[in-house]
């Protein structure tokens, strides 16, 4: 797989891509576009090698490292320049404890637990309907060779108050009511951060590009808050 063939199909837009093969350490100084670099030559090189000896399939390397893609458009919305800064989240990617099985993403904890036990991570965009949640769920369990395991998210998307702000057909609201919800950060806004893009000191200044973003603001500018939920999901074959 060539570098640039790489870079094209986890998704990076083709500015961003043309600045990573353009880079020139002696000349740049730039440390979040050479962020970008060493990340994707990292995983470019190394751990694709690594996928290979261990016979994980091209088809999770390329989904996985596809978040390069996602938070390298992050940065660049945020700053107008290719780059990254979420460099320490990648490292998990890198080192192994982290494969995009279908949908959604999968954490190998560093403690050692009774019942197999990962952290569960929802992409940017992701799609969470049930048919789609079941077969990551599905191919899962054949990925890491077990049986059972237990899921561990936290998220807006879990948010109780989140929940009560759509209808019943809703995805968010079907995904959120298979956890097991056992507590709530009110100090995270990560609900505003995905609904609005940026936080604002004050919710009546946030941008209606939806009607969920419409039902958020509402529900923000009464006082209300929208928490980060942890809940647990036990799946088995």
């Amino acid at each position: 797989m060539e570098f640039g063939a790489f870079l094209d199909e986890i998704g990076l837009d083709p500015l961003s891509a043309r600045a990573v093969l353009s880079w020139n350490e002696e000349a740049e100084a730039d440390e979040c576009l050479g962020n970008l670099v060493s990340i994707c030559r990292q995983a470019w090189s190394r751990t694709w090698r690594l996928y290979e000896e261990k016979g994980i399939s091209r088809e999770v390397f390329i989904n996985t490292f596809r978040d390069i893609a996602r938070w390298e458009e992050n940065y660049r919305e945020r700053t107008g320049r290719p780059g990254l800064s979420n460099t320490r989240w990648l490292g998990n990617h890198l080192s192994l404890r982290l494969f995009a099985v279908g949908a959604l993403q999968y954490q190998i904890p560093d403690e050692d637990c009774k019942v197999f036990t990962l952290y569960l991570h929802i992409p940017k965009h992701a799609d969470i309907s049930q048919p789609s949640v079941d077969e990551s769920f599905s191919r899962a369990l054949a990925f890491f060779k077990v049986d059972e395991m237990r899921l561990v998210c936290s998220s807006w998307l879990l948010s109780d108050e989140l929940s009560s702000l759509l209808p019943p057909p809703s995805r968010i609201r079907s995904f959120s009511a298979r956890f097991t919800h056992v507590a709530d950060n009110y100090e995270r806004r990560q609900a505003e951060e995905r609904i609005f893009g940026a936080l604002r000191d004050n919710p009546a200044d946030y941008p209606v590009t939806s009607s969920l973003a419409r039902s958020a603001r509402d529900y923000l500018v009464s006082g209300g808050r929208l928490p980060v939920t942890t809940g647990y999901l036990t799946i088995r074959r």
